[in-house]
């Protein structure tokens, strides 16, 4: 038997794990080889060393066989293993009538993870990111991107705590651009609020791309934040770069991208781009250093950061001093605004008028079907008119 093969046989012998085993790539191999040994009642024993590993698959060779093989030398042009008589088993994977030799569980994730990209990329909330940009979304580095997004820059995967898991949730929803604003709340029909106008400034109606330029800032600009987040992480790491000179070029160069366009959002610069979570390529590309590369993610982790405690937790905090101040509490937000026929939104009052009528003839429906029921199934009387005129009543009653 070729060495390589008593190699694979070895390894194989030492991995006591049916999920190892289904994660080779050749694992149909070393069913068929199991399943041989089983019908045979044989049984294999493995050495670590190569020369003792030969030497048992020598003894294991049956002699009739061998006879056998020799005797028909001639007419027998070469033996080899085929895979469709191998596979014996009708439930074996295949794709396109083709079987799967080995590694399921690694194909199984693959597509999953395929098709959690397919559905992110096809979702309403992103189409601006990939179908509506031309090809431009090529531009992004989307494994760094989502790393972004998730807060996996600095902190690690398996870290499970609120404030991550805040940071996570606030980094997602400004990603799918679904965040809290005046204009989502007016859309979803929240109850106090009237209009879809900026709280704060009242001068345009608040999107998302009005939280970032709001008069109500307070002049802090993303910009502003941007470069004291540069200050920030070469404070923190003053050891990543050589020199003075170094350091001045590595901030220029970064100002430089931050100001040029973005290809994506055409009428914005990149770092608007950064802060929806996005990373060009250009912030990656432009350095060489793998210390640079790292710098240039911790700013701009830590630029998002800032973000959403400088203009985003501040303007939510305005908002609700604001919302106290006419009568917009958190229990009053939760309710949703209703239209009648004439697409008018009902007043409060009203809508509550509506909605306890809607109970009273929940109520009534229920203790009809026990009425009817019970006559049916108790008393034996079944007359339909006497219950419809029963259930007419009733509900004009109410």
């Amino acid at each position: 038997m070729d060495s390589d093969i008593a190699e694979w046989l070895t390894k194989y012998s030492e991995i006591g794990s049916m999920r190892r085993e289904l994660d080779d790539n050749l694992y149909i191999y070393l069913n068929f080889l199991n399943t041989i040994l089983e019908l045979k009642n044989m049984t294999l024993k493995f050495s670590h060393r190569k020369s003792e590993v030969m030497e048992d698959m020598q003894e294991i060779k049956l002699p009739a066989l061998k006879k056998e093989l020799i005797k028909c030398k001639d007419s027998i042009e070469e033996i080899v293993i085929k895979l469709d008589n191998m596979i014996v088993d009708e439930y074996c994977l295949r794709w396109n009538h083709t079987p799967i030799e080995g590694a399921y569980r690694e194909w199984f994730k693959e597509i999953n993870n395929n098709i959690t990209k397919i559905d992110i990329i096809l979702l309403d909330y992103v189409k601006d990111c990939f179908i509506e940009t031309n090809g431009a979304n090529i531009l992004i580095n989307w494994k760094e991107t989502f790393k972004l997004i998730n807060n996996e820059i600095i902190i690690s995967k398996n870290t499970t705590n609120r404030e991550d898991a805040g940071i996570r949730t606030w980094r997602i929803k400004n990603f799918l651009k679904i965040l809290p604003t005046y204009e989502t709340l007016w859309k979803r029909g929240v109850c106090g609020i009237t209009n879809s106008k900026c709280p704060r400034c009242s001068i345009e109606d608040e999107t998302w791309e009005h939280i970032w330029t709001c008069d109500s800032n307070n002049f802090m600009t993303e910009i502003n934040i941007f470069n004291s987040s540069i200050n920030q992480v070469l404070l923190d790491n003053q050891d990543m770069l050589d020199d003075d000179i170094s350091r001045k070029e590595f901030i220029d160069t970064l100002l430089s991208i931050a100001s040029s366009r973005s290809f994506i959002m055409t009428t914005e610069g990149i770092i608007r781009e950064v802060t929806r979570g996005l990373i060009n390529e250009k912030w990656l590309t432009v350095y060489k250093n793998h210390k640079e590369r790292k710098l240039v993610l911790l700013i701009l982790n830590e630029y998002l950061n800032e973000v959403h405690k400088k203009i985003w937790i501040e303007r939510c905090n305005e908002t609700i001093e604001l919302e106290k101040q006419m009568g917009i509490f958190k229990d009053t937000k939760r309710k949703r605004n209703k239209s009648n026929d004439d697409g008018k939104i009902l007043d409060f009052e009203k809508l509550e008028k509506t909605k306890n009528s809607k109970k009273i003839k929940k109520l009534v429906k229920i203790d009809l079907e026990e009425q009817t029921k019970n006559d049916v199934f108790r008393l034996g009387d079944h007359n339909r008119f006497k219950i419809a005129s029963q259930v007419i009543s009733n509900l004009v009653n109410t």
